[in-house]
């Protein structure tokens, strides 16, 4: 009999068990876990002239039982965009369209990109989404810009750009300058020529080589300028620019190109140096300062190559704050000249004070 009551009691606290187990069984698919789903992961555009804009969909579902909530959209890239209309909550078997839309201009060949679904799914939060393209550009160049790197002023320097064209546009190069700046603020540059290799055919393309030659005895600096082609192409298309950045350097050198003082407490002085030295050869700094500031500056010769440039700022009213430019003077005669951007600073929000102070 004992036997046979413990055991009695067992099956009943296992039907207890049984119940219980049930009942969350049955809570748990009533209030489950939403779960997403998109078809298709890949989108292939296929191949495309370059310039007009493509728009697809995928479709987002959700395959559990709780509510998905479509949190975010994001893209690896400006040439990409994603949107939905209407409502981002989506019930156990509801579907939403998700339009990805792929920009074409500017793009060139075999381009993927990348649409990042997410959702509150609490086993996969984030779905990627491929976008692909083979884009075909009728006119384009290569390199897409010049750039100098630790070219000296005096080096002899030279950049082919080979441009080609769609044989059936039948375009001709008219002529090729090198501007500074860009848009209506652009002037004729004495910084680079320009010359034009023959028109040749390799049958679907036509290709020209356009040297960019760098004139030796100009002054050291940065470069923001342009390669303009001038094409027989309409008047909106006839002018293609090529950018060309970078910079010359000289004998004198500065370190750092761009100098941020770290922001300061109302009252506080920060300190920050500037390296002005000689790759070759003496250098005397006659003078430096940032005018229009309340940043001094204090010269310290170290050697006949290199002086010391310490930079002073002390914190004013909270917030305020400024960019300005480092002025050297030199005793040299290609860089008589340098300019460095300064920033400075002073803290918008003073830090806390501790208790019992202030």
């Amino acid at each position: 009999m004992i036997r046979f009551a413990n055991r009695l009691g067992t099956i009943r606290r296992s039907g207890h068990l049984v119940a219980l187990l049930a009942f969350a069984l049955t809570a748990t698919a009533a209030h489950g876990a939403p779960k997403a789903k998109i078809e298709p992961l890949t989108v292939d555009i296929g191949e495309v002239d370059e310039g007009p804009a493509f728009e697809r969909t995928v479709t987002l579902t959700n395959v559990g039982d709780g509510v998905l909530v479509l949190e975010n959209i994001s893209t690896s890239c400006g040439c990409t965009a994603a949107a939905v209309d209407g409502t981002v909550e989506l019930k156990a078997g509801e579907s939403k369209e998700i339009r990805v839309t792929f920009n074409s201009k500017g793009q060139d060949g075999d381009t993927k990109k990348k649409v990042t679904v997410t959702t509150n799914d609490p086993e996969t939060r984030h779905t990627e989404v491929l976008v692909t393209a083979n884009v075909h550009r009728p006119v384009r160049w290569e390199p897409r810009t010049v750039h100098l790197a630790n070219v000296g002023y005096n080096d002899e320097y030279e950049q082919k750009v080979a441009l080609q064209v769609d044989a059936k546009l039948n375009v001709d190069v008219k002529e090729a300058f090198v501007t500074e700046g860009y848009g209506q603020e652009a002037k004729p540059s004495n910084r680079f020529t320009v010359e034009v290799g023959e028109k040749r055919s390799t049958g679907e393309r036509d290709e020209y080589d356009l040297k960019l030659k760098l004139v030796p005895g100009q002054a050291p600096g940065m470069i923001k300028e342009s390669l303009n082609i001038v094409t027989n192409l309409p008047a909106q298309q006839e002018t293609l620019r090529v950018p060309v950045n970078g910079e010359t350097i000289g004998r004198i050198r500065v370190s750092p190109k761009f100098a941020a003082l770290r922001i300061a407490e109302p009252g506080e002085e920060v300190v920050r140096d500037v390296v002005v030295a000689a790759s070759d050869g003496t250098l005397k700094v006659i003078k430096a300062e940032v005018p229009n500031s309340p940043v001094e500056v204090e010269v310290i010769p170290e050697s006949g190559q290199q002086t010391l440039l310490r930079l002073k700022y002390v914190g004013e009213e909270p917030g305020a704050n400024g960019v300005r430019q480092l002025r050297i003077e030199t005793d040299d005669p290609t860089q008589s000249v340098i300019e460095v951007s300064v920033r400075y600073g002073t803290r918008a929000v003073p830090a806390s004070v501790p208790a019992g102070q202030g």
